[in-house]
């Protein structure tokens, strides 16, 4: 059986070599739509696109059910791919459909070639499938912290649920898990997104959560080539630049990467857009016609020529998305997606939007544009060839069945048997319980809080808030006569002071920088920079210490550094997610993370 199926490949791998050097530009265009990966978030047939562009409209209607005309740009064009979005997804019934009809394009398209359908599913932080319906668990940084006593084996166990959830909707890649070496506390991008600032342990489980991931079937995505740990700039919203030197790149940075290429069957790694002079300081012309420093992502020096040649790699490179800052703030759609292809990557994600009708003629005229440029420079032939030739190898490996076949009614029961199952809904508690980092500087705190009669909350948001407030009053049923309290950081200040003089212990919970990459994309708002006034904190945490109270200090990102703050906390914990929704269904708020956080403080783990 298998040296039948490798027999097949090659022949179609040979039929599709000849092809490719006809003099017919429609077969080449066609097989560069294969190493394209298009957004299909949102769709306005009718609405102007340069108007969009502009920003003087914006288009925010979610397809949910595949328009006509995207099934035919799909097939028409031999599509290699698609992104979905959080709003793509909306229940077991419509994602199963939507996957389905997808790959029915993709299947009566010139290439016949399956679609790589794919997410953004890392946990945490970071997840596109509702919270309501799947797993989300507590992200990596979580993960990491539980390294020295469980290893690898929640890492495999939590790459394992969250690929099986993924592929029983149709989504066969996902863009996880980042790898990146979280140096810098600062990183606004990254930062709990990492495993770990320790170069083996973010190895270790980048390899454990990938081979978990690919044996159900999802293909897994190490990111972002070569590094973006330390990093103080998000580039969504401009050009990072990392000035390590050679044993830096080499010992943390690449380290990872490394590891996973030499002891591991990773297929797909993604691009950083990010500038590291010591890996090439070459320089290219922007669309401004000024030279600038090449970034990683259209570096052939960083992907060809180390990532293939030096590192040993030979899957797939795939590009962050092309839309972001990064690069769509220096080259135009063409010009980015023509670099990143010199460069050596086999698959440009998002160089362009499809929002309109419009738009599909002008993705159409951009492959048009690309197979001109391919033509005319002979150089790229070679590179475009062996690129496609290795994105059909890996579709045949992973997504050759796309279970098109398969009844829909047994694909949607299996599904409902799968995401948030009982047995990945107690993996979630668990990770959730033992990623948990506490510090206890005042052993009597345990005690105030089985005594006291009266506990406040405040937390950056109010939902927080609330669910803290709601997961503590589960932890007290046997404590009569508590009274808990709960307000956000922008409650007025006068009820802020009144409850804490009021209140016997006070628990006050802070969150970070949020990026757009916990939302969607570059897109999307400008960042949300959630400081929650750490005046307004410090001043609480102050007045607290002065009346006596007991005091926790909660962090739901990292590990709080600043003993300004500190100094006032009786506890410090750490969460690492803040990840909090109000399930409708029974009315009550999920928060694996805070639910953790409460039975830590009430002994219950």
């Amino acid at each position: 059986m298998k040296k039948t199926f490798i027999a097949v490949t090659l022949i179609f791998i040979s039929f599709w070599t000849w092809k490719l050097f006809q003099s017919d530009m429609g077969y080449l265009e066609q097989n560069l739509a294969q190493k394209i990966m298009l957004d299909i978030r949102y769709y306005c047939p009718d609405m102007d696109s340069a108007k969009i562009a502009s920003g003087e409209e914006k288009c925010k209607t979610p397809i949910t059910e595949l328009p006509e005309e995207i099934a035919e740009l799909i097939s028409e064009t031999s599509l290699g791919g698609v992104i979905l979005f959080a709003e793509n997804l909306q229940s077991v019934e419509q994602i199963i459909q939507l996957t389905t009809d997808l790959q029915q394009a993709a299947a009566i398209s010139e290439l016949q070639q399956p679609l790589f359908i794919s997410v953004d599913q890392e946990g945490g932080r970071v997840v596109r499938l509702p919270r309501t319906l799947a797993t989300s668990f507590t992200g990596n940084m979580s993960i990491g912290n539980t390294y020295k006593t469980d290893g690898t084996t929640l890492a495999t166990q939590v790459g394992k649920a969250i690929g099986s959830e993924l592929n029983v909707l149709g989504i066969n890649v996902n863009h996880a898990p980042s790898v990146d070496v979280n140096v810098n506390p600062r990183n606004p991008v990254i930062n709990v997104r990492s495993f770990s600032n320790d170069p083996k342990v973010v190895a270790d489980l980048g390899i454990a959560t990938v081979n978990g991931m690919q044996s159900q079937g999802v293909l897994a995505t190490l990111k972002h080539f070569p590094g973006h740990g330390d990093t103080d700039i998000d580039s969504h919203h401009g050009l990072p630049i990392v000035h390590h030197d050679n044993e830096t790149i080499t010992n943390v940075d690449l380290y990872p990467f490394q590891q996973a290429i030499d002891k591991s069957d990773i297929n797909m790694i993604m691009t950083a857009h990010i500038q590291y002079p010591k890996l090439d300081n070459s320089m290219v012309i922007n669309k401004f016609g000024q030279k600038m420093m090449r970034p990683a992502t259209i570096s052939k020096a960083i992907l060809t020529d180390l990532l293939r040649d030096k590192m040993g790699y030979k899957g797939l490179i795939i590009t962050d998305a092309l839309d972001m800052a990064g690069i769509a703030d220096f080259f135009t759609p063409v010009e980015a997606t023509l670099n990143t292809f010199e460069a050596g990557t086999d698959i440009a994600m998002m160089p362009m939007k499809i929002r309109t009708r419009s738009d599909i003629e002008g993705f159409k005229s951009l492959l048009k544009s690309l197979a001109l440029r391919v033509n005319e420079e002979s150089g790229i032939k070679n590179t475009i060839r062996e690129s496609v030739l290795r994105v059909i190898k890996v579709k045949n490996k992973f997504i050759a069945n796309s279970n098109l076949e398969t009844p829909m009614e047994i694909k949607i029961n299996q599904a409902n048997q799968t995401l948030g199952n009982e047995k990945h809904q107690a993996l979630e508690k668990q990770l959730a319980q033992r990623g948990l980092d506490s510090n206890i500087k005042n052993n009597k705190i345990v005690a105030a809080l089985k005594n006291s009669k009266s506990i406040h909350i405040v937390a950056a948001k109010y939902r927080q808030a609330k669910a803290l407030e709601q997961f503590i009053n589960d932890k007290i049923t046997t404590m009569p006569n508590k009274k808990v309290s709960a307000l956000s950081i922008k409650a007025p200040k006068e009820q802020q002071l009144m409850n804490v003089i009021q209140s016997e212990v006070v628990i006050v919970a802070i969150d970070g920088m949020k990026s757009l990459v916990m939302v969607g994309g570059a897109e999307d708002h400008q960042q949300e920079h959630l400081d929650n006034n750490k005046t307004n904190i410090l001043e609480l945490l102050k007045l607290a210490k002065e009346k006596g109270k007991s005091t926790i200090l909660v962090s739901m990102n990292l590990p709080i550094q600043n003993e300004a703050i500190t100094q006032y906390a009786d506890w410090v914990i750490t969460t690492f997610d803040d990840s909090t929704y109000f399930d409708k269904s029974n009315k009550r708020y999920k928060s694996p993370a805070l639910d953790a956080l409460a039975s830590i403080l009430f002994e219950q783990i």
